[in-house]
């Protein structure tokens, strides 16, 4: 399935701010436990920014969907039979917070059953994420909304290329629209020390 999402400008003022931090850190997008289970791992997620001055918005980038990143419950890495291995530390430093991975761990069981587990005993922190590929940049007049939305890529692309006006809200496409996931290797990202901006900005 291929998705849209926004990456606000409160946190990124410039694109280029965070392409430069994608590059650096891959991409991790904050996603809520009831909306996870509708992701696989390879789907893509095509990224956007809102310019509220010249009322469009930019597609600049996507990223394959191979890791979830939280402070997972015990109970979880237990009943998914997942062994979570020696511990490492590699901090994370973004412009909207910042934490420190303590695991990574390779996995061979779908995103979806790690779903089921995390809406029953929850996770703090949750996000998905994958390594940012650029796209050509393309002004568009899909409007800003926050979260993911399924994304019409190829119709997208097919009436760009084609010369013709991109028409309407492509995340607004019916549940018929999907695309195959790409094969990728795929972690459970386990994180600690998570601050907010605002956290960080009070330190």
């Amino acid at each position: 399935m291929d998705w849209l999402h926004f990456v606000g400008k409160c946190n990124y003022k410039y694109i280029h701010n965070f392409t430069k931090e994608a590059e650096e850190y891959k991409v991790s997008r904050r996603i809520s436990k009831y909306l996870l289970g509708k992701f696989n791992f390879g789907d893509r997620v095509y990224l956007f920014q809102w310019n509220p001055r010249i009322g469009k918005s930019t597609l600049f980038g996507y990223f394959v969907v191979d890791s979830i990143y939280g402070e997972f419950d015990e109970k979880i890495t237990h009943e998914l039979q997942i062994e979570v291995g020696p511990k490492i530390s590699i901090g994370i430093s973004r412009a909207c917070g910042s934490f420190e991975i303590n695991a990574k761990i390779e996995l061979d069981i779908s995103l979806e059953e790690i779903a089921k587990k995390v809406k029953k005993y929850g996770c703090k922190y949750l996000m998905i994420g994958g390594t940012f590929v650029p796209h050509e940049r393309i002004d568009t007049p899909i409007e800003f909304q926050r979260g993911f939305r399924n994304f019409d890529y190829n119709k997208f692309k097919r009436q760009h290329d084609n010369g013709e006006r991109t028409r309407g809200q492509y995340y607004t496409t019916p549940d018929s629209i999907v695309t195959q996931p790409e094969k990728t290797k795929s972690y459970m990202v386990q994180i600690v020390n998570y601050k907010t901006k605002a956290e960080l900005k009070k330190t």
